[in-house]
């Protein structure tokens, strides 16, 4: 017999499928009419293919508030809900829970294209049918990967996954027989913890919208393709790729920033397989960029610039079937599982590269190819050199990424095949895209004085001029940072060199009032800020904390983890670093425990404070993720302390209570308990029965002990029972909540008139210890700072492009 379920609220749920159904279907019929009027060119499929878009915008705009609703109301019947949220979740943190699963991160990203779809309907102007017959088609694979069909009869073989889906469904578990099961099931598994900061608020929307942003250039070029048109959409396509550049590389540069603050590895970039995954499409966007400048300047390049935006969206799609196909579930801790979505994935990563490769038969022959050579003082010719290196460096990081994809599919046809991923990631990586950096921060600085064509002689002495302006800068960080590798020592000069030679290009842009011609330069600045700042940081950070006494952590710390990982027991100080560190205390404001950590530097000759400061580490404990720890961070103009807890006492090591200590005590005794005295008052022979006895049969005999503790100038109560019923004995505690105080018989002697009684007080509940590590990370404001200007350059590059594109017919 079938359970009738009582509680569940099934409409919303029925709602939100419905739009699900809705944005695939509408997506389907505006591909359809979008397609039909590229081809006949009749305004009346255009009408109907932005119906349609419409429609599907409404289908997806109605999942993203019925998920809302759900999230919000704590639906624990809906999986989703369930798997992602809790009651003790703040609220600032619910957004983090629309993106933390699969299919809520596909929702996010198919958001960001019907908003970039209602932007193009309202500006491609002739370029609207073929640029969102593109678009349309991205969103029916994306709308599908919400449907949750069991097509093929098989659960593990569905077609998308519904974000609507029941928990009951999902789950097989004893509470589901039971038809008021809602009632018991009160709270949700919770966001996971490491997730639960203000970044992953901002991160994941900034870094979708990156993703969504690169299907532009790539519908215009394969619109110009099939149309046969492959110039008219250059103007159209510079101020959407400038703005896909920013923000993916802001996005990009965010997750850095998480993961400097929150996944407590010490760094803000660790070459794992999915930031690297993220990395390559913006390189290769980058690059991308710079030749359709190229082509807009001396009418050469187009070809390169087509290939390689149309790589950046294909890549990032590549990108998304890496981190949620599984595949990387053993070389990274960011990628997700795989749902059953990996064969869509794959899909719309080969139907997009199919789809592209037959535009590109249809409209090669129509790809303008200028046969001119560039001049050796050309700047374009530079421009192509620095993006053909950062399409190298894109190669090499994906290829090292892609290891085991290339496992896969050459063990399908070599058995026993098996290439090993990098072991030390960080320094495989470094000693590939070091030398690239290098390059590309000279060519980023020598690149600014030539001009397009053929530049003058003299340009050769204002690159030396800049050169040699560069050194003594230079050499004050080289001694400040006492930087001494030979490569990269090259790679500070060069870095240096890279914002020297872009200020030079900038100052004349300011001068005039034609700043907004000058987004390049800032932009290639930042670039240089960024080497500077990641170099000195990250290769020059100084472990604070060292394990002096010695002391074995245990197994779940490497030897080296070991030196760098230091004992604090509370209250007690330990030198640090030029620092006297004390372990305070602990608070807990649901779900984090913070550990209040006092830094005291002290005058050597005096010994006398002259800086004293408090960092609060936090960790939510949880048996899912154990202890999952955030850093607190002081930030210094040249310098960051960064401070994390890696381990505390788990909480089984101490009881509730400490020890008891025995006292002898008389009627009119004055003793000390601790911090206490406390007055043995009199004895009561006829107290009242406590609750617990008054069902017992035999007789009772009660006596209790009359005690007033004092402190801090006030007075507290506190009676212990005595009681003998027939031949058993009951010696029930007796407690004080205030002072944390128990106390109890332990016996009475009739001879001396005398009792002996135990007191205990009650364990503190923070810990007696923490383990911490330290860290001071110099000039990684640079590094900020340098991210701030790429993105504001990018922006102020792409307001330029959209002038020009006002200005000019």
């Amino acid at each position: 017999m079938d359970v009738v379920y009582t509680g569940e609220h099934l409409f919303v749920g029925n709602l939100g499928y419905f739009f699900v159904s809705l944005s695939f279907g509408a997506a389907i019929f505006a591909f359809i009419a979008y397609l039909i009027a590229t081809i006949t060119h009749e305004a009346s499929w255009k009408k109907l293919g932005r119906i349609g878009f419409f429609a599907h915008l409404t289908g997806v705009v109605g999942i993203l508030v019925v998920l809302g609703c759900l999230i919000s109301h704590h639906y624990y019947e809906y999986f989703y809900v369930w798997d992602h949220s809790s009651n003790s979740l703040p609220a600032a943190y619910m957004l983090a829970c629309f993106w933390e699963g699969q299919e809520g991160s596909f929702l996010l990203w198919t958001f960001w294209h019907v908003v970039l779809g209602s932007i193009l309907v309202w500006k491609a102007k002739d370029w609207e049918s073929p640029v969102m017959a593109v678009i349309v088609l991205a969103q029916v694979m994306l709308s599908a990967m919400l449907l949750g069909l069991d097509l093929w009869g098989d659960e593990m073989k569905e077609l998308g996954m519904n974000p609507f889906r029941l928990l009951r469904t999902e789950m097989e578990a004893p509470i589901f027989n039971q038809a008021n099961y809602l009632t018991k099931l009160t709270d949700g598994t919770g966001l996971n913890p490491l997730l639960q900061n203000y970044w992953n608020v901002i991160h994941p929307p900034v870094l979708f919208l990156g993703f969504a942003l690169t299907i532009v250039p790539f519908a215009y070029i394969m619109a110009g393709l099939f149309t046969k048109n492959n110039t008219g959409w250059v103007k159209a396509v510079m101020p959407w790729t400038a703005v896909t550049v920013g923000v993916l590389g802001l996005g990009i540069l965010m997750g850095g920033a998480w993961a400097y603050e929150a996944l407590s590895f010490g760094g803000f970039w660790a070459w794992d397989p999915v930031e690297n995954a993220v990395l390559v499409p913006w390189l290769v966007a980058a690059a991308g960029l710079h030749t359709l400048v190229i082509f807009k300047n001396t009418g050469k390049a187009l070809l390169s610039a087509m290939l390689m935006l149309a790589a950046a969206f294909i890549l990032i799609l590549y990108s998304t079937f890496l981190t949620r196909s599984g595949i990387l579930g053993d070389t990274s801790v960011h990628s997700f599982t795989d749902l059953g979505l990996s064969g869509q994935l794959l899909l719309f990563l080969l139907m997009f590269v199919v789809l592209f490769a037959i535009a590109l038969l249809v409209g090669y022959k129509h790809i303008p190819r200028p046969k001119t050579e560039d001049a050796l003082t050309s700047r374009e010719l530079w421009m192509l050199v620095g993006s053909i290196v950062l399409i190298v460096s894109a190669f090499q990081v994906i290829f090292s990424t892609s290891i085991p994809v290339l496992n896969k599919v050459i063990g399908f046809f070599v058995s026993n095949f098996n290439m090993a991923p990098p072991t030390n990631p960080v320094a495989h990586y470094n000693r590939f895209q070091i030398p690239f950096a290098i390059l590309v921060a000279l060519l980023t600085a020598g690149g600014q004085y030539f001009k397009y064509r053929k530049s003058p002689d003299k340009v050769w002495k204002k690159l030396l001029t800049g050169f040699l302006i560069s050194l003594p800068i230079a050499v004050i960080f080289i001694l400040g940072a006492q930087v001494y590798d030979a490569l990269l020592l090259v790679l500070l000069i060069a870095s240096v060199f890279t914002i020297v030679g872009n200020v030079q290009m900038l100052l004349p842009y300011f001068k005039s009032g034609k700043w907004r011609f000058g987004g390049a330069s800032i932009a290639h600045i930042g670039i240089g800020l960024i080497f500077i700042g990641a170099l000195i940081s990250n290769g020059k950070r100084q472990v604070v904390s060292r394990n002096n006494a010695g002391i074995d952590f245990g197994e779940n710390y490497t030897d080296e983890e070991k030196v760098v990982n230091v004992m604090l027991p509370k209250g007690k100080p330990i030198p640090m670093g030029g620092y006297l560190i004390t372990y305070l205390t602990d608070s807990f404001v649901e779900p984090n425990h913070y550990y209040k950590v006092e830094y005291k530097k002290l005058d050597a000759e005096t010994g006398k404070t002259v800086d004293r400061f408090f960092l609060y580490p936090k960790a939510q404990i949880s048996e899912q993720m154990g202890l999952a720890s955030d850093p607190s961070i002081l930030r210094n103009f040249g310098w960051d302390l960064y401070t994390h807890v890696t381990s505390v006492p788990t909480g089984e090591e101490k009881g509730e209570w400490e020890d008891a200590e025995n006292y002898t005590v008389s009627i009119g005794d004055t003793l000390k308990y601790r911090d206490m005295e406390f007055i043995v008052r009199m004895i009561n022979l006829s107290p009242p029965i406590p609750e617990a006895y008054k069902e017992v049969k035999d007789s009772l005999y009660a006596t209790t002990l009359e005690m007033s503790f004092f402190k801090d100038g006030k007075e507290y109560n506190i009676s212990p029972y005595f009681i003998i019923s027939g031949s058993k004995l009951f010696r029930p505690a007796a407690y004080n909540d205030d002072l944390g105080l128990r106390a109890f018989f332990v016996n009475i002697n009739r001879d001396t008139k005398d009792f002996e009684i135990a007191l205990a007080l009650k364990n503190d509940p923070s810990p007696d210890y923490i383990i911490m590590k330290a860290m001071v990370f110099p000039m990684i404001n640079l590094l900020w700072l340098g991210c701030i200007l790429l993105f504001i350059g990018s922006i102020m590059a792409a307001y330029r492009r959209v002038l020009e594109l006002k200005s000019k017919p």
